[in-house]
């Protein structure tokens, strides 16, 4: 929109006096601002952190709204004003939202009723674009002209000319130059130069000053080298580390408005540390926050309660998710250990999103990190991880049910066993896990049920579970199984996996079922299909007894490769 509106008007009609309430969310609406700009900066928009950031805003925005008809902010380099009265102020060029608009010309903004609607968020696309930007690229102000926002108002100056007297017409006119005294000039100059002048006197005989005698020798080789060591060390210096350390130097001995005001500016640039790998720090200002919170003599109350909210919003799911991607999509190495350290600091509250979020981690370190982690915050609320296994989202559930199983919690079988007549096949698939690694009887009969799962690979959890805990009393179900035409349709991996379970729990009293399969013909003289024979050779070699290595060695010459490829793998012990 053209600045060529006329805003004094409108400010004038609109003049109120700013109670200490209407103050309070001014001041809000510009510090949600500015925190909705970065959010913007760190997500690219897209973020849940950021749409709650811009629901504030326009909550805010709502409640102005109610009081006045319109917003006014005058602008200077560190501070915002809304009718003479500071509502923003920031010394630092880097987070200034100030400075942002104070450095492109941009004096005064008025935001009118409709701005938290459509405006609201291209106006901060807008802001992050230019926060962004290089110098070589349109300012602020050729930005607001194009998007031509209709409830936002603004004035601006032209930066090169502020503070300048501009000279005005009328007085006398420039006065000649004569030629003839500037080439006399110019001709005792070049002749001063010429004749040989003494060192320390300029060229027209004029002593030059002492300190600039020797002002080109001043500095031998090797203090140019040193001094140019010192200025590559100084760039090459970690400066995050050494801010973050300083202001959590300064909790020690600040007073509480001092600590507030650390607090959060840590709270603030956490999100920043960790979109940007750096762990390390983000761990160091939690543990400086908890060893606070714990103090003999704590801090002020408003201290505590920014601290508490802090964790509160550590174990928000939005929080927890976009935590973990940003750490698995980070293109640097992540320090595991440090890692580690940060999610310690978790509150237990964070353990429902951490199981949730870990499902879906693909790389391998960051995954290994998060088990042990939540299995650390299991240990201390172990009715808690049992309560998860009644909720709704499959992730979640799935992810409590295998906790549960490396747990070792065999009283919470029961409770597991019933996951496996829910609708979700990964729910089912972590439920047969965790029964096998609880290995309790009751649980082990509880699989039989899903060995006809409509889920192939339920299917085949249940047959090798079965298999590994050796359940004799899954033995009559299995061998209905080898000898079903649906096993011999399915694929090889299920046929294996059905066979050798078979096998494991059948004993010798299987290798009777096994030896026909393997060296039997039917009444037409035919024998089964190389792949059911090279299973039941398998199934044979989980068998630890002298007649199954019998009826394998006659089938060691069989003329089918895949058949004797099987019998040899037996006859060694592979896969007992």
């Amino acid at each position: 929109m053209s600045d060529s509106r006329s805003l004094g008007a409108v400010a004038h009609s609109d003049e109120l006096s700013l109670d200490a309430l209407h103050r309070n969310r001014v001041e809000e609406f510009v510090r949600t601002l500015g925190k909705a700009v970065r959010a913007h900066q760190l997500y690219e928009g897209s973020s849940p952190v950021y749409e709650r950031f811009v629901e504030s805003v326009r909550q805010t925005l709502h409640l102005i709204w109610t009081e006045q008809p319109s917003l006014p902010l005058e602008i200077t380099e560190t501070r915002i004003f809304s009718e003479s009265i500071e509502v923003y102020h920031s010394v630092q060029r880097s987070d200034n939202l100030a400075f942002l608009f104070f450095r492109d010309g941009i004096r005064q903004l008025m935001f009118l009723p409709g701005f938290e609607g459509e405006d609201l968020e291209r106006f901060l696309a807008l802001l992050a674009r230019v926060h962004r930007s290089r110098d070589d690229q349109d300012d602020l102000i050729t930005l607001l002209w194009e998007q031509d926002l209709a409830y936002l108002q603004y004035r601006h100056v032209d930066v090169a000319t502020e503070g300048l007297e501009i000279p005005v017409a009328g007085g006398a006119g420039p006065s000649s130059v004569d030629p003839i005294r500037i080439r006399s000039e110019v001709e005792v100059l070049r002749g001063g130069a010429t004749s040989g002048t003494n060192a320390g006197w300029d060229a027209a005989g004029a002593e030059l000053p002492v300190a600039f005698q020797e002002a080109l020798y001043f500095l031998d080789d090797a203090e140019m080298r040193l001094l140019r060591e010192q200025l590559h060390r100084e760039l090459r210096r970690d400066m995050w580390t050494d801010v973050i350390h300083g202001l959590v130097d300064r909790l020690e001995d600040g007073a509480p408005e001092r600590q507030l005001r650390i607090v959060r500016i840590l709270t603030d640039v956490l999100p920043s540390l960790v979109s940007g790998a750096r762990i390390g720090e983000a761990a160091v200002i939690l543990r400086e926050f908890v060893a606070l919170a714990d103090r003999k003599n704590p801090a002020g109350s408003a201290v505590l309660k920014e601290i508490r909210s802090l964790f509160d919003q550590l174990a928000d799911p939005d929080t927890v998710r976009e935590m973990v991607r940003t750490v698995e999509d980070s293109a640097e190495a992540i320090d595991i250990e440090a890692f580690s350290t940060l999610l310690g600091y978790f509150p237990r509250g964070a353990l429902a999103p951490l199981i949730a979020a870990a499902e879906s981690v693909v790389r391998p370190e960051v995954r290994r990190t998060l088990s042990t982690v939540i299995e650390r915050l299991a240990a201390r609320d172990p009715g808690q991880l049992v309560r998860l296994l009644s909720e709704s989202d499959p992730a979640l559930v799935a992810g409590a049910a295998r906790l549960v199983g490396r747990s070792g919690m065999g009283e919470a079988a029961p409770l597991v066993s019933q996951l496996l007549a829910r609708n979700e096949a990964e729910i089912r698939l972590a439920a047969v896990a965790a029964l096998q690694e609880l290995r309790v009887s009751s649980a082990a009969g509880a699989l039989q049920r899903v060995l006809d799962d409509p889920e192939r690979d339920v299917r085949i959890a249940a047959a090798r579970a079965l298999g590994s805990l050796r359940y004799t009393p899954a033995r009559s179900r299995l061998q209905d199984a080898v000898a079903s035409r649906r096993l011999r349709d399915a694929d090889v991996t299920e046929r294996i996996a059905f066979f050798e379970a078979f096998g494991s729990v059948a004993g010798a009293e299987g290798v009777s079922v096994l030896a026909r399969l393997l060296t039997g013909r039917n009444w037409l003289g035919r024998r089964e299909p190389p792949e059911i024979r090279a299973c039941a050779a398998l199934a044979l070699g989980r068998i630890r007894d002298p007649d199954a290595m019998r009826v394998l060695q006659t089938a060691s010459e069989d003329p089918e490769p895949v058949v004797r490829a099987a019998v040899t793998r037996s006859l060694r012990g592979e896969g007992r």
